[in-house]
């Protein structure tokens, strides 16, 4: 006999309780990784490691200079 599994319920509805046994069940699966930071906190990325390609591949989407100007420019 094959069981059909509960259907999910939307983040949105459910409750504080149920959104922490979700996130502490997401983090056992995948656990986060440790990174590497240099003396002034930023966090060193690795070119080799697919995991942090796309930031190296993607720097000019995330262009944090701009970000700081604010509205100088406007």
């Amino acid at each position: 006999m094959l069981r059909r599994k509960k259907p999910q319920k939307r983040l949105e509805d459910m409750s504080i309780e149920e959104l922490q046994k979700k996130l502490s069940e997401e983090i056992r699966k995948n656990p986060p990784r440790k990174m590497e930071s240099s003396e002034d906190g930023t966090i060193i990325l690795d070119p080799n490691n697919p995991q942090d390609r796309e930031w190296y591949e993607n720097d000019g989407a995330y262009d944090y200079e701009d970000l700081s100007k604010g509205d100088k420019d406007k």
